[in-house]
């Protein structure tokens, strides 16, 4: 099963895919970020985590407010 990422709060479609531990824009090519647990990293991965998930939704990091992506 595919999951896909949504710009919050109405993307009009996916603009990204998460497979396996990597997020990959639909474009194709290289993975964006590697997801390590509930902390995306940009790839190659850097010392700070640039997003945070919590359930469905997918936050900068630090935390704002506003989910800055959803997953579905």
């Amino acid at each position: 099963m595919t999951t896909y990422v949504y710009e919050h709060p109405a993307g009009a479609g996916a603009e990204f895919y998460i497979n396996g531990d990597y997020v990959y824009p639909m474009s194709g090519g290289q993975p964006a970020y590697w997801i390590n647990g509930d902390y995306w990293y940009t790839n190659p991965p850097g010392a700070n985590p640039v997003f945070w998930v919590s359930g469905n939704y997918v936050y900068d990091h630090p935390p704002s407010g506003t989910p800055k992506y959803y997953l579905a």
